[in-house]
C-alpha cells in the first residue's frame, strides 16, 4: 500500500458546525486532493457535497420527509433518545454494513459518535470486516453520557449522579451507569485504532475502559494559507470596527446557552470595562447588550471569520472545556496572540509568555490581568508575540500536516 490510493468511509454526526465536524470535512477535501477515495456518512446533512450521505437516508423516508417538509426518521430518533436515555442503541446497526459507501472501503475512519445517528453496538462487526480508526474529540466515548466530566471523579469507574454542563440532549432519567457498562461491553468485543487531538485527551483515555486500545495523539489542523496575517485597517473597515481602538475578539456558537466557552467570564469582563477604550468583538452570538461590545452573530463566511481574527488584538478564550479548539489554532494562524484559560488541551497550544498568556481555569481574576498584560505591551513586543503564534501553528498545527498524519496511520493498518 505504499503508493496505492486508499479508499476511506469517514462516520460524523453532521458535516455542518462543530470542530468534529470541520475536521472531517477538511480531511474529505485532503484525502482527495491526494488521490485518495473519500466519503462521509453523516447523521444530518447539510449542503448538497455528493460525497457526503444520510445515514437516516432511504427511498421511504426520502418519501416521507419530502411530504413532511423534514426528515421523519431523524426528527422521531431525536424525540425518542431522551425519553429512552440511551443515545448509543436505538438505532438498528446491521444496515450499516451494507451501505454502498462501504462496499469497496479499505477502512473507515469514525469521528462523533453521539448525537443519537449511529449504533454503537455495530462498532465490533465494522471493526471485524475494516480497521476503525476514531478520533476522539471529546470525552463522550468514556463516560456515561457527557461530552466532558470536568470535575467528575466518577467517570473512570462508571455513571454517577453529577450534574455537569452537557452539550447533548438531557435524558429523561440518570441512564448513565447502564450507558458506561453498555460502553465497556461494547469495546471488548472490537479492535480499534484510537486518535486523540490532545496529550490531555490522550492521558484520560489512557485511564479509561478504552486504555487496551492502541492509541495516538495527531492535533487538529487548519489552513495556514488561507487563514493567515492580513492588514487590520482593511478588515476593521469591512466589519465597520472604529481604527483606533484594542478589539477584543470572543468566538462562541450558542453564547449564552453554550455552557464551555465561558460567557458568564466575558460578561464580567464585559461590565467590569465599560469604561476602558477595549472595544469586545462577539462572534456567535448577538453578545451581551453594552456599549462596549460589538456583535457579529453567526460568522459562517470563511472571509469575514478571517476579516474578525485579522481586526482583533486577542482573541479572548475563557473556555471551560475544551480538546484542541480550532478557534485557538485559527486565531494563531492569523497571527493573533490568545488570552484564555489553560484548559484541557488549550496549553498544548498556546505557549503562556510566548504565544499569549492563560490564566487557571474559572479565574476571571487572573484572566483579566493577562488581558491587561497584552494590552500593555509595547508594539515591538506585541508583534513579537503574534509572529510566534502564526509560526507555531504553521509549524505545529497546519492542515497538511493532520492529513499526512492520518495517511501515514492509514498505511500502517494497511500494510
Amino acid at each position: 500500500m505504499a503508493s496505492e490510493a486508499i479508499s476511506v468511509v469517514q462516520l460524523a454526526s453532521s458535516n455542518g458546525r462543530g470542530g468534529a465536524a470541520r475536521v472531517a470535512r477538511e480531511l474529505l477535501d485532503g484525502l482527495e486532493a491526494r488521490g485518495h477515495r473519500a466519503r462521509l456518512l453523516v447523521g444530518r446533512k447539510k449542503g448538497d457535497d455528493p460525497r457526503v450521505s444520510e445515514l437516516f437516508d432511504g427511498p421511504v423516508n426520502r418519501l416521507l420527509s419530502r411530504a413532511a417538509g423534514r426528515n421523519l426518521r431523524r426528527a422521531l430518533h431525536r424525540r425518542l433518545m431522551p425519553l429512552i436515555a440511551n443515545d448509543i442503541a436505538l438505532l438498528p446497526g446491521r444496515r450499516l454494513a451494507r451501505r454502498p459507501e462501504l462496499r469497496q472501503a479499505d477502512l473507515i475512519h469514525a469521528h462523533n459518535l453521539h448525537s443519537g445517528f449511529f449504533n454503537l453496538k455495530a462498532l465490533p462487526s465494522l471493526a471485524q470486516r475494516w480497521p476503525v480508526v476514531w478520533t476522539l474529540h471529546d470525552m463522550w466515548p468514556i463516560t456515561g453520557y457527557f461530552v466532558h466530566a470536568f470535575d467528575c471523579p466518577h467517570w473512570p469507574v462508571g455513571g454517577c449522579d453529577c450534574r455537569l454542563p452537557n452539550s447533548l440532549p438531557p435524558h429523561a432519567w440518570n441512564n448513565s451507569r447502564h450507558l458506561w457498562q453498555l460502553k465497556r461491553r461494547i469495546y471488548a468485543r472490537c479492535e480499534l485504532h484510537l486518535v486523540a487531538p490532545s496529550e490531555w485527551l490522550a492521558e484520560r483515555v489512557a485511564g479509561s475502559m478504552l486504555r487496551h486500545q492502541p492509541l495516538r495523539v495527531v492535533p487538529n489542523g487548519v489552513d495556514t494559507e488561507k487563514l493567515r496575517p492580513a492588514d487590520r485597517a482593511a478588515a476593521r473597515r469591512r466589519l465597520g470596527l472604529p481604527p483606533d481602538r484594542p478589539v477584543l475578539l470572543w468566538v462562541g456558537r450558542g453564547g449564552a446557552r453554550n455552557p464551555w466557552k465561558g460567557w458568564r467570564h466575558l460578561e464580567r469582563l464585559v461590565e467590569g470595562w465599560v469604561d476602558e477604550p477595549a472595544l469586545f468583538l462577539v462572534v456567535g452570538s448577538d453578545g451581551p447588550p453594552r456599549a462596549n461590545v460589538h456583535a457579529a452573530g453567526v460568522v459562517d463566511d470563511p472571509g469575514r471569520l478571517s476579516d474578525c481574527y485579522n481586526a482583533s488584538d486577542a482573541l479572548l478564550y475563557p473556555s471551560l472545556a475544551d480538546n484542541c479548539p480550532l478557534t485557538v489554532l485559527e486565531a494563531m494562524a492569523c497571527g493573533l496572540p490568545v488570552v484564555g484559560f489553560a484548559t484541557g488541551g488549550i496549553p498544548e497550544l498556546v505557549v503562556d509568555g510566548e504565544t499569549g498568556y492563560l490564566a487557571p481555569s474559572g479565574d476571571t481574576t487572573e484572566l483579566e490581568r493577562c488581558l491587561r498584560r497584552l494590552l500593555a505591551l509595547d508594539p515591538p513586543a506585541r508583534g513579537a508575540m503574534a509572529a510566534a503564534a502564526r509560526r507555531r501553528a504553521v509549524t505545529r498545527f497546519g492542515l497538511d500536516r493532520m492529513v499526512e498524519s492520518y495517511v501515514e496511520l492509514y498505511r500502517e493498518l494497511l500494510a
